[in-house]
């Protein structure tokens, strides 16, 4: 299992600049407004790159932990505030016109909890308002990954260095992937720890009826290159919009 208190500090342990990544993110908002949802945020990195782009943005994560540390790094950026929560409950002071789940953390959750996340969204967004999904869309084929060690693209500059090694399983039955990693700190004093990650996958229509049945409808699909596709076995990335609220379904 992943300790939280102890990961959260060593969350951002690679440096590489992820400005392409944000800017998609920060071009889909656009489309719909300012006050944007960075939900299931972890430390809200992007939410922060957003927030410089002129968007009032909320960072939601629900480990305490993980909205501590957001807060040490980019607290102090206006436009930006954090909010540790449950995403299956959650209520804000006023509707937001986008919300957005980046890095597959939408996998985190079980059917039952996607469902109830989904709707949560809807009750606190805008009709018109949009939503926008980074997903792994379920293989057909169960697979293993052997141990791998992985190493920071960017070297640091904090003087801490991290790296990682892990393995992981997919069941295509259940479609659940299983993913088992050790995370090594060198500071001025060693650490490891484990860190224990369970994703549930999903075909790509349980996708689509899941943001229906929550009121949304299906707008378009990107591939990983963030260009329009109509091969679902290709889609990373999926937009919705909303079209009900849920009291209306």
């Amino acid at each position: 299992m992943t300790d939280y208190k102890q990961h959260a500090k060593y969350w951002r342990w690679d440096e590489f600049d992820n400005s392409e990544e944000y800017e998609f993110w920060a071009s889909l908002a656009a489309k719909y407004g300012k006050n944007v949802l960075n939900a299931m945020c972890a430390v809200g990195e992007s939410g922060a790159y957003l927030a410089h782009k002129g968007f009032r943005v909320t960072a939601l994560d629900f480990e305490t932990e993980m909205i501590a540390e957001g807060k040490r790094l980019y607290g102090a950026i206006p436009n930006l505030s954090y909010m540790q929560g449950d995403l299956r409950d959650l209520k804000l002071d006023s509707k937001v016109d986008f919300t957005y789940i980046a890095s597959m953390d939408i996998h985190l959750l079980d059917s039952g909890d996607v469902t109830k996340a989904l709707r949560c969204i809807n009750r606190n967004t805008k009709v018109g308002g949009g939503l926008a999904l980074e997903v792994w869309i379920a293989p057909h084929e169960s697979f293993s990954s052997p141990q791998r060690i992985f190493h920071p693209r960017v070297p640091p500059t904090s003087g801490v260095y991290v790296w990682k090694e892990s393995k992981s399983e997919y069941d295509a039955i259940t479609k659940v992937q299983s993913i088992h990693q050790i995370v090594h700190v060198e500071a001025p004093e060693k650490t490891v720890f484990p860190h224990e990650v369970r994703l549930q996958l999903y075909d790509f229509n349980e996708m689509i009826d899941f943001a229906r049945e929550s009121g949304f409808a299906l707008c378009r699909c990107y591939s990983s290159e963030k260009v329009e596709t109509a091969d679902e076995s290709q889609v990373t990335y999926v937009e919705f919009v909303k079209t009900l609220d849920i009291e209306d379904i």
